[in-house]
């Protein structure tokens, strides 16, 4: 898929430990503009490593993991964003905070069911 991820991978979504279990691990942040932040995993990139690079203690996060393809049927693409400071950084473009601030019922539900998928994985 140009641009994007491969279906096969596995993404990690980095969330405040008080989100976990409700939506809101799946809502975009003020900074979210061209979309929710999540991390391509891999032998470098895992929830260990993605925790280190919060900006507050480790233990006041936590990691979900997610299938590219889970997200994909959902309609939901994820397109590398990473550089040298921020190894395997993506993007979901279409859940970017504009997005979801311009339509929140319509993603009410799916966030719901990401949250749902995410949470038999991890």
């Amino acid at each position: 898929m140009p641009g994007g991820v491969d279906h096969d991978r596995f993404v990690l979504r980095r969330a405040h430990i008080k989100q976990r279990g409700t939506r809101g691990v799946f809502t975009p942040g003020v900074e979210d503009d061209d979309g929710l932040s999540v991390y391509l995993e891999s032998e470098s990139v895992t929830p260990e490593s993605v925790l280190e690079r919060a900006r507050r203690p480790p233990e006041e996060y936590t990691v979900l993991r997610i299938r590219v393809a889970d997200l994909n049927e959902l309609g939901l693409t994820v397109i590398s964003d990473e550089d040298e400071s921020d190894p395997g950084h993506c993007i979901i473009p279409e859940l970017s905070r504009g997005s979801y601030e311009s339509d929140k019922r319509r993603w009410k539900p799916i966030q719901q069911k990401l949250l749902q998928i995410a949470e038999e994985l991890t």
